[in-house]
């Protein structure tokens, strides 16, 4: 594993010029939905794109390559969206997440207010959710 990692470490993987139209595409596309979905609380920025480039980079190293595809740029996009995705807390993706995940939320809530959570509280909350 330490010598896949130096080697993924010695490789600088170029972005080519072909893909720069696609990623400001994928940009441009990132910040529209943003600004037209109400309930996105996220702020797409420049710090996105750059992201996105290094994700892109991190993944074309993994795969021991000189140069960048689209298909690290589609995956950068991917990961960044599951990121902004797990920040939402709504009903809607309450459904979509694990149930580890789900408890965690409600003991976090139960513990917004600085205090110790106690097991039972904990354990009556997530009863009371379904949980068992």
């Amino acid at each position: 594993m330490k010598r896949y990692i130096t080697t993924c470490k010695l490789k600088d993987p170029i972005i080519p010029e072909s893909l720069t139209e696609y990623i400001v595409y994928t940009y441009v596309e990132l910040r529209k939905e943003a600004r037209e979905d109400p309930r996105n609380a996220t702020f797409t920025s420049a710090r996105n794109l750059l992201a996105v480039l290094r994700l892109s980079t991190a993944l074309a190293r993994l795969r021991f390559a000189e140069v960048v595809e689209r298909e690290d740029i589609d995956e950068a996009n991917r990961l960044m969206e599951m990121s902004k995705f797990s920040l939402v807390d709504d009903d809607t993706t309450a459904r979509r997440t694990r149930p580890v995940d789900q408890i965690y939320s409600i003991i976090r809530d139960l513990q917004k207010g600085g205090t110790v959570v106690k097991y039972d509280d904990a354990r009556q909350r997530c009863i009371a959710k379904g949980f068992n």
